[in-house]
């Protein structure tokens, strides 16, 4: 799951979490207030928007095998 702030900041969480590890990384590369933030269907690539700087940021998702693997008990 992911949140964008008033800062500029997105924040990704795991969901569900089901390893009590909620938190997982935080991006600051927005200058203002974030406006959008969504996954693709396929989950490759993840978008944000903020209008006030008035960029929109296209990121590359790159998932921890190993760590999935742990969090589902795989």
């Amino acid at each position: 799951m992911a949140v964008g702030d008033e800062l500029g900041t997105i924040r990704l969480f795991n969901y569900p979490n089901v390893s009590g590890e909620g938190y997982y990384q935080c991006y600051s590369d927005h200058l203002f207030t974030i406006t959008s933030c969504s996954f693709s269907p396929d989950r490759q690539f993840f978008l944000s928007t903020s209008e006030v700087d008035r960029c929109i940021f296209k990121w590359k998702v790159l998932y921890n095998t190993d760590k999935l693997k742990k969090m589902i008990g795989v």
